[in-house]
């Protein structure tokens, strides 16, 4: 280790052109604290440094302090350096607006109608008000006090027969007494002319709509068109579910029904009635169903079984409003095999945008009553209305 570090330096020093008596008066002062200095040197001399630590036990008390005129020093805390390229070394960035990307294809589809299509409301007549409604229009020449609350009555009947819901729109055509009072044919005339025009507007009468539609899709996710032409709308005509769903039967003793296992079409289940060769004995299966496009043509249909030719039992299908019927000629069960399944049907055009339909079972006495010889199981199932066009 070397201890004359003022030789040393002396040597250094030397070797820049910096005379010993510098050195003294300017390096030793300050290396007493450790603390790096700049020593005034000729301009022809690079300045220089040392930080290098001198040992506490170097003999410095000696060497005199340097003047402040003849040293350029200063004590300094070295900041930590850091790790940031400098701005020459930084990545340039250019900021560009995000894109929206493209969205998939579109396409847009026009759809016409082949024809008129219901628009409203859900329960309407076709062109004209019921009948009873209609003969409003015109009145007998012996006209009365009594046939104008008949009148009226029936009118306002038929506006909720065949499980039509409630209007009040049209209840509200109705005038609040039945006929002034002593009633005269002008009277009379003017209260009924003035109800039937009512009617005409009171949501009565249906609407219809045959404009085009257009609609705009993703291509490859345009709809089907739905079906509605050979499908069949009552969609629980099998008693699957085993429950009667929108059905309703009202019980009767002399014809008690159910729904069975017993002989089904098809599936499971179907509804079973037994007339039991009672007078007044029959029963009706009905249900409201809504959705009818009014001028088109249905056909009503379901399958029949029975086990006794000697019965004098009967079925007939219905389809209200407008009283379509399975004909009296072909209602007869006793003209079909027994145990064989027979598919019965009625083809109408609903004038309505409801039908209310009703399968009705039932027979008279064949024998004596109450015999077992004109006792009849009728199974019933897959029960279908179709429209055809």
């Amino acid at each position: 280790m070397v201890h004359d570090i003022p030789a040393l330096m002396g040597c250094v020093f030397k070797l820049c052109g910096v005379t010993s008596s510098s050195i003294y008066t300017s390096y030793f002062p300050l290396i007493r604290g450790k603390t790096t200095a700049y020593v005034s040197v000729p301009s022809n001399s690079a300045p220089v440094s040392s930080s290098a630590p001198v040992s506490s036990s170097a003999p410095v008390s000696s060497l005199a302090p340097v003047p402040s005129s003849s040293v350029e020093a200063s004590t300094t805390t070295e900041a930590p350096s850091s790790s940031a390229p400098s701005s020459s070394s930084v990545p340039s960035t250019t900021s560009t607006t995000p894109t929206t990307p493209a969205g998939p294809p579109l396409t847009t589809i026009t759809s016409c109608p082949p024809g008129p299509t219901l628009a409203g409301p859900a329960q309407c007549y076709q062109d004209i008000l019921p009948s009873s409604c209609q003969n409003l229009s015109s009145l007998p020449a012996n006209f009365n006090s009594r046939l104008m609350s008949s009148s009226l009555r029936q009118c306002s009947a038929a506006l909720t027969a065949y499980g039509n819901a409630p209007n009040p729109t049209a209840n509200a055509c109705f005038p609040t007494s039945t006929a002034a009072t002593p009633l005269n044919l002008d009277v009379a005339t003017s209260t009924l002319n003035s109800l039937y025009s009512c009617l005409q507007t009171a949501n009565v009468l249906c609407t219809f709509n045959a404009d085009c539609q257009t609609s705009t899709y993703t291509v490859g996710q345009v709809p089907s068109p739905t079906p509605s032409i050979g499908v069949d709308v009552l969609y629980d005509g099998g008693f699957e579910s085993g429950t009667y769903g929108n059905w309703s039967v009202p019980q009767s003793p002399n014809v008690p029904t159910e729904l069975s296992t017993q002989r089904p079409h098809t599936g499971s289940w179907g509804y079973h009635v037994k007339y039991a060769n009672i007078n007044g004995g029959t029963t009706v299966l009905s249900r409201v169903i809504l959705g009818i496009e009014p001028g088109r043509q249905y056909t009503l249909s379901a399958w029949l079984l029975h086990d006794n030719t000697a019965a004098a039992t009967n079925f007939y299908l219905y389809a209200y409003p407008g009283a379509y019927m399975t004909p009296a000629s072909e209602a007869s069960l006793q003209s079909l095999p027994a145990n064989t399944w027979v598919r019965r049907t009625i083809t109408f055009t609903p004038a309505s945008s409801w039908l209310q339909l009703q399968l009705s079972g039932g027979g008279q006495v064949s024998g004596v009553t109450g015999s077992a010889g004109g006792v009849d199981n009728i199974w019933v199932d897959d029960i279908t209305l179709t429209r055809l066009n």
